[in-house]
């Protein structure tokens, strides 16, 4: 009846019943519509996540976190997965629930469209559900999810077959540029040392328009962004130099698309001779801890813990609801002022 009903062949509607990423989100959407108010019961997967909420309610429910790079909190990754697994540390406790923790080596994490590639949590279908910390590829995206319910923590794009806890990166835009105009910059730069994750392209991509919508000018010379195969120290001379230039230009006020790359561009500022926030202001995103000698950034400070958190909560719904719709949960973040900006 739904075949006929919607002018679907039969494999199709039987795929969008079973929540096939292959299938377009469109399609899967008229086929659950018209299954609800026809009464239909769509049969159970197969699978760990099919199992109904009386019966998971009664069981110990398995669930992984799979980290890029290792347990370290000297790199970004590093930072922010650990206030990740805090938070989902958070939920877990106290409930039936058993938390396996893998990290994967960067390169391998790039690579999991592939079988042979994927975390021994997946390969034993140890767990009934997977949290990543850091964005999938694509096809990495329809591999996994095949397997397993997966939650993320940046968007991966509306025809994405995963959920995802993210972080409104055009608010912390707005944010950012707002202070620093409040201090009196009517020229903003954007500093991008060749990261290019979700989170990165969001910010950059936020820029233009907030800028627009606070009245300040947009100019293609106060953004830089390096590519290329050189240690980081060497990329954030680049942009410091660049900086140094704009500066006689008037263009006083810099963001960083985070604040790791941040503290180094104000290293090497510091080593030209330019004092930060005297001569420059630079802002960044994450709110990270400063190394010793260099000022507190004014950065963006994502509730990482929260959001944590809520990634176990929205991977339960997930597996006991396999046929939901990809669902998306954004969290507002705060400006966090330091000792990096300052009225000009």
């Amino acid at each position: 009846m739904l075949a006929t009903e919607l002018a679907l062949s039969q494999p199709t509607i039987s795929r969008s019943l079973r929540n096939d990423p292959a299938i377009g989100v469109q399609t899967k959407a008229r086929v659950l519509e018209l299954a609800a108010k026809l009464g239909y019961q769509p049969p159970s997967r197969p699978r760990p996540q099919s199992r109904n909420r009386d019966k998971l309610a009664n069981e110990v429910l398995d669930l992984g976190v799979i980290c890029r790079g290792g347990p370290d909190t000297d790199s970004i990754h590093g930072q922010v997965s650990h206030r990740l697994l805090r938070g989902v540390t958070d939920a877990t406790r106290g409930k039936r629930t058993i938390l396996h923790v893998e990290y994967l080596d960067a390169a391998i994490c790039d690579r999991l469209n592939e079988a042979a590639n994927w975390p021994s949590l997946l390969k034993t279908k140890a767990v009934s559900g997977l949290i990543f910390t850091y964005p999938l590829l694509p096809q990495a995206i329809q591999a996994v999810t095949r397997e397993v319910p997966c939650i993320q923590f940046t968007y991966a794009g509306a025809g994405a077959s995963i959920d995802c806890v993210t972080e409104d990166n055009e608010r912390s835009m707005a944010q950012l540029v707002a202070h620093l105009k409040s201090l009196g910059h009517q020229k903003i730069g954007w500093a991008d040392f060749g990261s290019f994750g979700p989170s990165d392209v969001a910010r950059y991509r936020a820029f233009p328009g907030v800028l627009e919508d606070h009245a300040l000018p947009f100019e293609p010379n106060d953004t830089k962004y390096i590519r290329c195969a050189v240690p980081l120290e060497q990329r954030a001379a680049l942009v410091a130099r660049h900086i140094a230039r704009r500066l006689r230009e008037g263009v006083r006020g810099w963001i960083c698309q985070n604040d790791f790359l941040g503290y180094v561009l104000c290293e090497q500022l510091r080593v030209l001779g330019v004092r930060v926030p005297q001569d420059v202001s630079v802002c960044g995103f994450d709110n990270f801890d400063p190394p010793r000698g260099l000022p507190k950034l004014t950065s963006i400070d994502a509730p990482f813990e929260a959001m944590g958190s809520a990634a176990v909560r929205q991977l339960v719904r997930r597996i006991t609801q396999p046929h939901l719709g990809q669902i998306r949960t954004m969290y507002a973040s705060e400006l966090i002022e330091g000792e990096s900006t300052a009225r000009i």
